[in-house]
């Protein structure tokens, strides 16, 4: 695998994810169809897991801040929001936005971190298995 592939395949994450996962997109997706002045905007499955080669890529470009990801264990995923059938994470755009604080929602409804909730460094698209404690 190069540096570019990005994994889509939700079968390669933790079991526990992949139920969750497909539970807040089935529910999102719902919120997002039943909210006034979505129109063209929807979400799907961006990346799953993650090589090492990628994830140094991803913080080299500064979209990442940490050396070993979740992803790299099958424990996170990123959730994309479309805008008529692209990919966008332009959250200037009010309707973007509402769409990925939807995801949130219901990642926490899923007991899934999100990465929206982060102080230092906002991962709006990410959501990951908590740690147990």
């Amino acid at each position: 695998m190069g540096k570019e592939f990005i994994c889509r395949d939700l079968t390669k994450v933790e079991p526990e994810l992949q139920l969750k996962v497909l539970n807040l997109l089935k529910n999102a997706k719902h919120q997002i169809r039943n909210t006034n002045g979505m129109d063209g905007i929807d979400i799907e499955l961006f990346e799953t897991i993650r090589t090492q080669e990628r994830q140094d890529l991803l913080l080299a470009q500064g979209n990442s801040k940490v050396k070993h990801s979740k992803h790299q264990d099958g424990k996170a995923v990123d959730i994309v929001v479309t805008l008529n059938k692209q990919w966008t994470w332009n959250t200037k755009d009010k309707r973007v936005l509402k769409a990925y604080q939807i995801i949130g929602r219901c990642a926490n409804d899923e007991g899934l971190q999100w990465g929206g909730d982060w102080k230092t460094f906002i991962d709006m698209p990410h959501v990951e298995l908590k740690d147990k404690k």
